[in-house]
């Protein structure tokens, strides 16, 4: 004898089989809801990005820059294709007088960026901050290959800092946080890395870094964009 049917909030349950008529209103939330608590999506292609420096979620603290001193930020890309724009966040553009930035590959540090900019602090302003490179190429682009692990090289000279969104831990041990299991000789594996002596304030494409030498671990992190 077949089981009879029994309806619970709209959910018919007979001898075979169920249909589904209470969840249906609620499935597209539940699947909208998956992409992070501020309708962030988890991955950068998501968000038009080949990769970004930190989830931005993460990103809502705001990290002050030292004037005249190189900073690394690591970033492994997710998706591989040509970088045309990297792309940051300034909560306050203070006073600078330069700034540029690069991307350097592991083995480029040794002959020159993958692509640069000029100086861009002129277009400093709060918000997105959006800058395209110098390079080999017309347009300029960095090839991303996906999985593998690049650096954003930054300096800023400012008689007043501005402030730029990223992650900044707390503690003594946060900069060895920031870097767990990461160290400045095991493949320039640093997540996060500071040059307080002269670091190149302009870029060419034969600027070599040494970043085993003379850097520190750092405790903070910059949010960056890499995107077509």
């Amino acid at each position: 004898m077949p089981l009879q049917s029994v309806g619970v909030d709209g959910i018919s349950v007979p001898g075979v089989g169920w249909t589904d008529q209470a969840l249906t209103p609620y499935s597209s939330g539940l699947e909208s809801s998956g992409g992070g608590t501020l309708g962030i999506a988890s991955t950068p292609a998501g968000n038009s990005y080949l990769a970004w420096s930190l989830i931005p979620e993460d990103a809502y603290q705001t990290f002050t820059p030292t004037t005249l001193v190189g900073y690394l930020t690591r970033v492994v890309a997710s998706t591989g294709g040509a970088c045309g724009h990297l792309d940051m966040v300034l909560h306050s553009a203070g006073t600078t007088t330069n700034a540029v930035f690069a991307i350097y590959s592991g083995a480029s540090f040794a002959s020159g960026p993958l692509a640069w900019t000029a100086d861009v602090h002129a277009s400093f302003a709060a918000g997105t901050n959006s800058f395209t490179w110098n390079g080999a190429s017309s347009p300029a682009t960095a090839n991303l290959v996906a999985g593998v692990t690049y650096w954003i090289y930054t300096e800023i000279t400012t008689s007043a800092a501005p402030t730029i969104a990223g992650a900044v831990p707390t503690g003594a041990q946060s900069a060895a946080i920031l870097n767990v299991n990461l160290t400045a000789t095991a493949s320039f594996a640093n997540n996060s890395m500071s040059l307080a002596a002269a670091a190149p304030t302009s870029l060419t494409a034969s600027t070599t870094l040494t970043p085993q030498t003379s850097w520190a671990n750092l405790n903070s992190k910059m949010w960056f964009g890499l995107r077509a």
